[in-house]
């Protein structure tokens, strides 16, 4: 069972995550990704440490939503949909590093932060048909994404993308971590007679 997280743990994750979303995405726009790479990998580390007997699941579900980003990110760039600054220079049929490492990110909070209010599949739908393109969107506007083939066409492929991944993932958590609902919180209660 993963530990219960507090509110206020919930939105102090949720708000680095963010941040190191805006870090990551602005910094692959200048071509200098390194810096927020590492915080990327230290915060996962926190998080798996964070999970307790549960880190082994948070790993799983980072390596599928790295696995998803390769074979998703991978499709929109190989069909001109998408087009990333600052490429993977070692495998290039691989997404640019930055990328992997924000569905990595993504995948993580699935199991700490987001659990407490994305556990739904049909919401997580939802969330992956607007929150990938206004994402991307994002990343237009920092100069780390640029659509080729057009904008229209790049935003739908990045909601059909998202609308996959995201209540995938959302679905392996679920499974992974013992049912569809929220853990409740850990908290003593006083027993009668004693």
């Amino acid at each position: 069972m993963i530990p219960v997280v507090s509110w206020t743990e919930c939105i102090v994750h949720s708000l680095l995550w963010q941040g190191l979303w805006l870090w990551l995405v602005w910094s692959a726009g200048h071509g200098a990704t390194a810096a927020p790479l590492l915080a990327t990998g230290l915060l996962l580390a926190l998080w798996t440490w964070r999970s307790g007997p549960a880190g082994i699941i948070l790993l799983r579900l980072v390596a599928v939503g790295v696995l998803w980003g390769v074979v998703g990110d991978g499709l929109l760039a190989a069909g001109n949909l998408v087009s990333y600054a600052t490429p993977n220079n070692l495998m290039t049929w691989c997404p640019a590093w930055w990328i992997l490492a924000l569905w990595a990110q993504f995948a993580a909070a699935l199991v700490l932060p987001l659990r407490r209010v994305l556990t739904n599949p049909l919401v997580a739908l939802g969330a992956g048909l607007v929150g990938g393109p206004l994402a991307y969107l994002g990343g237009q506007a920092l100069g780390a994404i640029s659509f080729p083939s057009g904008q229209l066409g790049g935003l739908t492929a990045v909601a059909m993308a998202f609308g996959i991944g995201t209540p995938l993932l959302v679905l392996l958590a679920n499974r992974w971590l013992g049912g569809a609902q929220a853990p409740a919180p850990m908290v003593s209660q006083p027993t009668v007679g004693g």
